[in-house]
């Protein structure tokens, strides 16, 4: 499990919030499963929601383009912008395409 206050004290040459966002990005994608936000980062730049954005860089680092390029053939993609599968229509539960109505 990764922790903020670790990840903050082995990267002392963070000075702001969004350098912190990028090194959560990469604890990320090298294969942590879970962050900890045992600290509230100190920084000038730290926003409100900073729990929430870290979450998100977290979460969603592979869907950066470096990490993205590095992803297997066929490998799931999450996020708003994946593609429906052939089995779940993009309408969602209860959609039914034109040739399900004429059948």
């Amino acid at each position: 499990m990764a922790r903020i206050s670790e990840l903050m004290i082995q990267n002392q040459d963070i000075k702001s919030f969004a350098q912190l966002v990028e090194a959560v990005k990469v604890i990320a994608r090298s294969g942590e499963r879970f962050l900890e936000f045992d600290v509230k980062p100190d920084y000038p730049d730290t926003p409100r929601g900073w729990e929430m954005k870290l979450e998100a860089a977290f979460y969603w680092a592979d869907l950066d383009a470096p990490a993205a390029a590095s992803r297997p053939a066929g490998a799931a993609k999450r996020g708003p912008d994946a593609q429906a599968s052939p089995e779940r229509p993009a309408g969602g539960a209860g959609s039914e395409t034109p040739e399900e109505d004429e059948a």
